[in-house]
């Protein structure tokens, strides 16, 4: 049967104290450590070191696509184009105003004609204004086709600096069928 005398030793010895400290002792359940909050802490240095890795792999993709592109458009010469294509605008602007001020009144001011010049060049005559002139008609065809030729030379250009860039690095392309 049950032993009566043994009952006290029984009860001291499973006081809930000694269940938790047998416990955390077996199994380190958090909270019951002496000082939880420096684990808090080790975590979330641990989480801060993860975010810097993660933002400097991300600048460091930043800067190879930024040095990439830039290389790509030191070799497709934008710059040069880009110039380019600004003296025409600016010249042919310039030129329709001298030419039509007095005759179109959509043409009075250096703004108006520049406007004109800009759409009238990507081709896209957005514009609700019109030369009036022989001459400005003349500058405004010359225009249109510089702008077609442009947007040409630009696709090129840049398709050309593309293939060499690869080539460089060493890829093979597919062979041309």
């Amino acid at each position: 049967m049950f032993n009566m005398k043994a009952l006290p030793a029984l009860m001291k010895e499973n006081t809930p104290d000694r269940i938790i400290h047998r416990h955390a002792k077996k199994q380190k359940v958090f909270g019951t450590e002496p000082m939880p909050l420096l684990h808090i802490l080790r975590l979330v240095k641990q989480v801060r070191i993860i975010r810097l890795l993660r933002v400097k792999i991300t600048l460091g993709i930043l800067k190879s696509f930024w040095a990439s592109a830039f290389r790509i458009a030191r070799r497709a010469h934008i710059d040069v184009l880009a110039a380019a294509a600004a003296v025409v605008i600016v010249g042919a602007a310039g030129t329709m105003w001298l030419i039509e001020a007095d005759f179109n009144a959509s043409f009075v001011n250096m703004g108006d004609s520049l406007w004109w010049a800009v759409n009238m060049f990507a081709n896209v005559a957005y514009v609700a204004f019109h030369p009036a002139t022989f001459g400005g008609r003349m500058v405004a065809m010359v225009l249109e086709f510089s702008g077609i030729a442009f947007i040409g030379l630009f696709a090129a250009s840049l398709a050309g600096a593309l293939l060499t860039d690869k080539l460089e690095e060493g890829v093979d392309l597919p062979p041309a069928e």
